[in-house]
């Protein structure tokens, strides 16, 4: 369960509780939009935990949990730390499983400029690299680093999604997982 700080809500929170009203009312359409608006950010941080192949699965099944539970969504609080609280949760779920104990790599496709053949292929070592060492990481080193790196969540928003833990310490969290993947990365 996923506590959090009370916030005064904002218009974006205003227009999230509503849409949740409105999908506790059987209104797939407002559902649809939580999905669309959603799914990428929650995509991302599950290929960051379980892996590429797996992220699909904990993406699915994080909007049909936060469906079946969407009178529980307290209004006063973001719609994105809410669904990234669950999808972590599932995650954390589908690698303590006896199914699963590592995450799979998939081949990135680099983004900006038309590279050469010679500058993907770099790209794409180095992001194997990198891939290959957050899989070495403790489980709770790569949730830190998935939210705070990948998803450029606030400690505040971090805090939101992870539990009780204090900013200070979330910091200290971040600094030492990130010294452990450049220690991996050396």
């Amino acid at each position: 369960m996923v506590t959090r700080a009370v916030a005064e809500p904002t218009c974006i929170e205003e227009d999230e509780a509503l849409i949740a009203r409105r999908v506790v009312a059987g209104d797939h359409a407002s559902f649809r939009m939580l999905v669309e608006r959603f799914a990428p950010g929650l995509h991302r941080v599950a290929v960051g935990l379980v892996g590429a192949a797996d992220a699909p699965d904990m993406v699915q099944d994080t909007f049909s949990r936060a469906y079946r539970r969407m009178d529980s969504f307290d209004p006063r609080y973001r719609m994105s730390t809410w669904l990234y609280g669950i999808c972590l949760n599932r995650c954390r779920d589908y690698l303590k499983s006896a199914r699963r104990r590592e995450v799979p790599t998939a081949d990135p496709e680099p983004a900006g400029h038309v590279a050469s053949a010679e500058e993907e292929t770099d790209v794409r070592i180095d992001l194997r690299r990198v891939e290959r060492a957050m899989r070495q990481l403790r489980p709770r080193d790569r949730e830190i680093l998935v939210l705070k790196d990948f998803e450029q969540l606030s400690y505040a928003e971090m805090r939101e999604v992870l539990g009780t833990i204090s900013i200070s310490a979330l910091k200290v969290r971040v600094i030492r997982a990130r010294a452990r993947l450049r220690e991996l990365l050396r």
